[in-house]
């Protein structure tokens, strides 16, 4: 378990990156981006070609830009927007591109066992420092612990989806031969 835990330190840091980018922010997203930084992308689909095409179908569909472009959360993880693809590649840069960083989601995938159960250790752990940070309301409070109890991984709130369009992905920066494919040298 204590590999999960990131320490009140690293908390507190994720609180304040997620309040400073994000300040209209619920109790469920604070959820959210903590189970990001604890397991990392383990969840998603394993299969390449699939995440592929939905990170394409994505770049397809967005409207607007998700800021920042990466958000170090924790020790491991960063959440990366889509639109580091931009939109001045040629087809076949862009399907390369959208191959490396599927390539980079697979590769900072982890075996967790019984992330749920984590979970509900580790917000219960640090319910009191989201607290404190975080003024919501009892029943966006309740909303979360719902998600919670139930073990899953919810969608970013209505206010988080409306205000910031979220389209990015969680991936380990220590993975320097990716890192350096979108972002150029360390």
């Amino acid at each position: 378990m204590t590999r999960y835990d990131l320490g009140k330190e690293q908390i507190l840091e994720i609180i304040a990156s997620e309040l400073y980018f994000h300040p209209w922010l619920n109790p469920v997203d604070l959820f959210k981006v903590m189970y990001q930084a604890s397991f990392g992308p383990f969840h998603v689909v394993k299969d390449k070609d699939s995440l592929m095409q939905a990170i394409s179908r994505e770049i397809w569909y967005m409207e607007h830009d998700y800021l920042p472009l990466v958000q170090k959360i924790g020790r491991k993880y960063a959440r990366i927007s889509l639109n580091i693809f931009g939109t001045k590649r040629n087809l076949e840069d862009h399907n390369a591109a959208i191959s490396a960083f599927a390539e980079w989601m697979l590769a900072s995938c982890e075996v967790v066992e019984n992330p749920a159960e984590i979970s509900k250790i580790l917000w219960k752990r640090y319910l009191p420092l989201f607290k404190e940070s975080l003024r919501a309301s009892e029943a966006e409070w309740t909303l979360a612990q719902s998600y919670i109890d139930k073990g899953s991984l919810p969608s970013h709130s209505p206010e988080y989806h409306a205000e910031y369009h979220p389209h990015y992905r969680i991936v380990k920066l220590e993975l320097t031969q990716y890192k350096r494919i979108f972002f150029g040298e360390d």
